[in-house]
């Protein structure tokens, strides 16, 4: 197991979800001003829902970094620890998040966390079909889209990463991407891990 964690770099993985929890903490109500597509207008998209796709990215390239000889050779089910980890770094997010939403510190904290489970999932799902080097393509055009369309009050389902904490759209959009994508890695032929 250790020499799992190690080949597929869960410490920076796990340091990068730290110090994107650390940029969402300090970015405070901050926003990247971006054009919007539908409003002709210049919308200003929190940083807080943004810094969770490269975290997400961070550690599907530590999924994907593994020594193919050494996945082969192996007698322990390396896409079970995968999935496992995922599934622990997302825990991990959603306990900063819920930390730092409950404290007043940052009020979209859980949407953070929820973001980050999304595109992970997505991201998952991504490498599945389309394979390991093209993996976190699928959910930075769905950001890209979304950001594009902008930010409102009473958003839509389909614009969930831009949705507050509370939204229970986009928690369920998250929960179901994260849970797809994972039975997706579980699956023998999974091009995220090759």
């Amino acid at each position: 197991m250790r020499l799992w964690l190690k080949v597929h770099r869960a410490g920076p993985s796990l340091a990068g979800l730290a110090l994107s929890f650390l940029v969402i903490t300090l970015s405070g109500a901050r926003s990247v001003p971006l054009p919007s597509v539908v409003r002709g207008a210049m919308l200003g998209t929190p940083i807080a829902l943004i810094v969770p796709l490269l975290a997400a990215a961070l550690l599907i390239r530590g999924l994907i970094n593994g020594l193919g000889e050494l996945e082969l050779t192996s007698a322990r089910p390396n896409r079970a620890y995968a999935a496992a980890f995922a599934i622990t770094a997302c825990l991990v997010a959603a306990l900063l998040g819920t930390a730092l939403t409950l404290s007043g510190t940052q009020d979209l904290g859980i949407a953070a966390a929820r973001n980050y489970a999304a595109f992970l999932g997505l991201s998952l799902i991504s490498g599945h079909f389309l394979g390991s080097n093209i993996a976190t393509l699928l959910p930075s055009a769905y950001l890209f889209g979304t950001v594009l369309a902008g930010r409102s009050d009473g958003t839509p389902p389909w614009l969930w990463p831009l949705a507050d904490s509370n939204n229970p759209w986009a928690l369920a959009i998250s929960l179901t991407s994260l849970t797809t994508g994972t039975t997706l890695l579980l699956t023998p032929n999974n091009k995220t891990l090759e």
